[in-house]
């Protein structure tokens, strides 16, 4: 029983030890976390606000190391933190056709930004050094690269609608000169049966790493209808026949597949269509048969197909 009971007591004084041992551990570094001391950091640079009608290229450096003197709780914020601060180009100033901050400048707007007792006592040393591009800026057509598949008997119902149809462009005068157009990513619409809206990305080139853009990405919109089929006969002009003569053609209508939505078919007859052979095509010794070819047909019409686009003639001399 005694024995049990020393080792009770043996076990309690080592955890007692152990708890002081952490508590004077902690109190320890909380009191040089409240002592002011000087550290070396690194910070991350952002660039902000660079000079109008120019771009910014490329800069020196994107991080610099600092050396700060502040207590230990906000050298440790500072380190637990995002630690990029901010670089102000608006008063960028140039020498011999390069753009630089002094040291002493980038040390003043960093030390604006750092917590109140926070102290930077000193910077790498370097200025900093920028490329700036003059910038065009010019309006680009945008291009729709999305493949349509209907489903059977459906169709487009009027233009693919792309909002807005062009963006703008800002950038080095030598990488959007040539630029004419921009294209949508490629995508595949499926057994289309209903009007459809989807938004689409750009596609920006790599040549144009210094390029930006007003969007990056479009709206594209269509009307799905569905569409019946039926065939008509039209008559046959011929065009430039010789002086004084006359033709024959055999048949003398031409027979039209057309596809259109229902309620058009109805009120689409023969006179809105014309189909034309032309006498002047043929060659000597080969006037066998003449050619067909649709002339003018109705908006409302989706697409027309001649079934048989040559026709046997006869020609009728005066």
């Amino acid at each position: 029983m005694i024995p049990k009971v020393k080792n009770v007591l043996k076990k309690r004084k080592v955890q007692l030890f152990f708890l002081f041992l952490i508590c004077s551990g902690l109190a320890w570094f909380i009191s040089n976390l409240s002592e002011s001391f000087p550290n070396t950091i690194v910070l991350g640079l952002d660039y902000v606000n660079p000079p109008d009608s120019l771009l910014m290229g490329k800069a020196s450096k994107n991080s610099m190391e600092v050396r700060l003197e502040a207590v230990g709780f906000q050298l440790l914020a500072i380190n637990l933190r995002d630690k990029k601060l901010k670089i102000d180009l608006s008063d960028v100033e140039k020498g011999a056709g390069l753009f630089y901050i002094t040291p002493a400048d980038a040390k003043r707007q960093l030390q604006q930004q750092l917590p109140s007792g926070v102290q930077l006592l000193e910077t790498d040393g370097d200025s900093l050094f920028f490329k700036f591009y003059k910038v065009l800026v010019k309006n680009v057509p945008v291009l729709s690269a999305i493949g349509l598949n209907f489903a059977p008997n459906h169709l487009l119902d009027g233009p693919l609608e792309i909002i807005p149809d062009q963006i703008t462009v800002s950038g080095p005068k030598n990488e959007i000169d040539t630029l004419i157009s921009i294209s949508t990513e490629a995508q595949a619409l499926l057994d289309l049966k209903d009007d459809f809206s989807i938004e689409v990305n750009l596609i920006k080139p790599d040549s144009l790493e210094n390029t930006k853009y007003s969007l990056n990405s479009v709206q594209i919109k269509g009307k799905v209808s569905k569409f019946s089929e039926m065939v008509i006969n039209v008559p046959i002009e011929v065009l430039n026949l010789p002086q004084n003569a006359g033709i024959q053609t055999f048949p003398d209508v031409a027979k039209l597949l057309i596809k259109a939505k229902l309620e058009d078919l109805k009120n689409i007859s023969p006179t809105d269509f014309q189909v034309f052979a032309d006498y002047g095509t043929l060659v000597k010794g080969e006037q066998t048969s003449l050619g067909l070819y649709i002339g003018k047909r109705p908006l409302s019409v989706y697409s027309a197909e001649i079934i048989d686009n040559k026709v046997d003639f006869i020609l009728k001399r005066e």
